[in-house]
């Protein structure tokens, strides 16, 4: 049974963590807790053991202490980062590993649990009984998750994968704990679709999420379609940009201006808001 989260997935950017080495490939956590404060404190949500993290080079203990690392320098004595929530990667190739790294990454601090589809066997899962091999591995894994979890959608990653929206809103459907999907597949369409159903008061009735706070949220994977992803109902995104960028807050900006009726809108709107922020300053590096 999954524990009600006190940090709900909000709207806005995420930042998905790169995973710092010393020269002996041993992880600097110095370096990574430097860099997560960074990152939270300029308002975004960390992402750990993603893409960008190298998730398949790294350790199950190498994965949990990243996490350990990111709650305790978000839980310091200044506390003016516990409310930033976790979303650690979870994703492997078989269910009962993915299960295990989720149990992981909930003892560890982690608030969600991302998880790829099952690529390294994916020329087996493109037909017909595959698509039914990938709704069941995602319901079980949601089903044992002690974590509520956001599906992630990345084909380049995954053997060419690639999630449809009618299989990404059957698995939400099927298991409450589902609370997310971060789509890295530049389709708009996609989140649309998506959206169009699980945002209307009809499916949340009919199939509401397991914790009350948990909203679902769709996340985009490239900043390059930031606009129109949010236009199409998308809570944000997730791109490497504010690793090394400073506070843009792009997302709460667009969301305050008013809706323009013609087809410029959305480009005024992006113009708007990047001229607001373009004189804050980039992050310094100071990791070692």
């Amino acid at each position: 049974m999954t524990q009600p989260t006190y940090r709900p997935l909000p709207e806005g950017i995420y930042t998905p963590l790169p995973t710092f080495f010393d020269a002996n490939e041993d992880l600097d956590l110095v370096a990574f807790k430097t860099h997560v404060r960074r990152v939270a404190a300029a308002g975004t949500i960390p992402v750990i053991s993603g893409s960008a993290g190298e998730a398949p080079h790294l350790t199950p203990n190498e994965r949990a202490q990243l996490i350990r690392a990111a709650r305790e320098t978000l839980d310091d004595e200044q506390g003016e980062l516990r409310s930033v929530p976790i979303i650690a990667g979870v994703g492997s190739s078989s269910t009962r590993e993915t299960i295990q790294l989720a149990h992981e990454a909930q003892v560890s601090g982690a608030d969600y649990a991302m998880v790829l589809p099952p690529g390294y066997y994916a020329s087996q899962l493109a037909g017909p009984e595959g698509r039914h091999a990938l709704m069941k591995f995602f319901v079980d894994v949601a089903e044992a998750s002690p974590l509520p979890v956001v599906l992630y959608n990345f084909p380049a990653v995954s053997g060419g994968l690639d999630l449809d929206s009618e299989l990404i809103v059957d698995v939400v459907k099927a298991s409450p704990n589902v609370v997310g999907v971060k789509l890295t597949c530049a389709s708009v369409g996609k989140i649309t679709r998506i959206n169009t159903i699980v945002s209307s008061p009809e499916f949340r009735r009919a199939y509401p999420r397991r914790s009350p706070d948990d909203k679902f949220r769709i996340i985009d994977g490239f900043i390059d379609i930031l606009l129109p992803s949010i236009a199409s109902g998308a809570a944000g995104t997730i791109e490497n940009m504010r690793t090394v960028m400073g506070t843009i807050s792009f997302h709460a900006e667009y969301r305050r201006l008013p809706r323009s009726p013609t087809a410029t809108g959305p480009v005024g709107a992006g113009g708007w808001c990047v001229s607001e922020n373009r004189s804050k300053r980039p992050i310094q590096q100071n990791t070692p």
